[in-house]
């Protein structure tokens, strides 16, 4: 199976367990035999891919940077030239002909990036340790500034013309302008909690939905008691006494029906 992850950090670049999390189970995954490609952020040091070795994951390090940017006039061509990067990346990757794209932490990606990969014909599975599918529910343009900035809001006439200029003017340079709903298609939740906080802020999955812990570093995966768990994608057998040693199992996730064989809904 080919699988694209999606990580705005991807260690060594990393601030917490989400991407540690993803590494660990991309890695595990193309251990398995899978073909397993990464797409990140740039990183600090330039560095654009780097090359697998063995059986580990391809990184790509290629999605531009939006940190330190600020929306406005003075920043469009920058903001042109990251889109049209960012656009050319995603189509590359897509050429390979994914089987599904595994979506983790996106706080630092593009809504055009995500909205692409998301809602085009490749079906996605959401790990989900924070709150950004509920926030990107509720407002398509949070957490992106650029798509923020053309938002509409309460605002004296002449604000709402000259961000119309704006808008406008950002479209003849090739920026996108509107931020369009996103499709959940699979998620899965990193904890009882954020599984029922997505839920309580109306968030349901298009189509599977399941609560599954993955072990940072091999030693932190925990069922909770009223919840046993199935088989991780590593190929670990889950329950609520953790996850044990690896044995051989070919990811639930296909393109037929556009469902995921073996996930279980909130209420299963």
């Amino acid at each position: 199976m080919r699988i694209l992850v999606l990580s705005d950090l991807y260690p060594p670049e990393s601030l917490g367990g989400y991407e540690v999390a993803a590494r660990e189970v991309a890695e595990a995954l193309a251990a398995r035999g899978h073909e397993v490609a990464v797409l990140t952020v740039e990183s600090a040091t330039g560095a654009r891919a780097e090359p697998a070795a063995g059986a580990a994951p391809r990184v790509h390090r290629a999605l531009r940077s939006r940190v330190g940017t600020r929306p406005g006039l003075a920043g469009l061509g920058g903001e042109a030239r990251r889109q049209a990067d960012d656009r050319a990346t995603v189509e590359r990757l897509l050429a390979a002909r994914p089987d599904v794209v595994f979506l983790w932490n996106t706080g630092g990606v593009s809504h055009q990036v995500l909205a692409r990969l998301m809602n085009g014909a490749v079906p996605t599975v959401i790990y989900v340790f924070g709150d950004w599918p509920l926030r990107k529910l509720a407002r398509p343009d949070d957490l992106d500034p650029w798509a923020g900035i053309f938002a509409p809001r309460p605002e004296p006439g002449w604000r709402r013309a000259a961000r119309a200029a704006f808008a406008a003017l950002a479209r003849l340079r090739g920026v996108a302008t509107a931020a369009v709903p996103l499709r959940f298609d699979h998620v899965e939740y990193g904890s009882r909690f954020m599984m029922d906080l997505l839920h309580r802020g109306g968030f349901a999955a298009r189509g599977s939905e399941r609560l599954l812990y993955y072990g940072l570093f091999g030693e932190y995966a925990r069922a909770g008691p009223s919840r046993p768990l199935r088989a991780a994608p590593d190929g670990r057998s889950c329950s609520s006494g953790g996850c044990g040693t690896p044995r051989a199992r070919t990811p639930s996730w296909r393109r037929s029906g556009g469902s995921t064989s073996g996930a279980s809904g909130p209420g299963a």
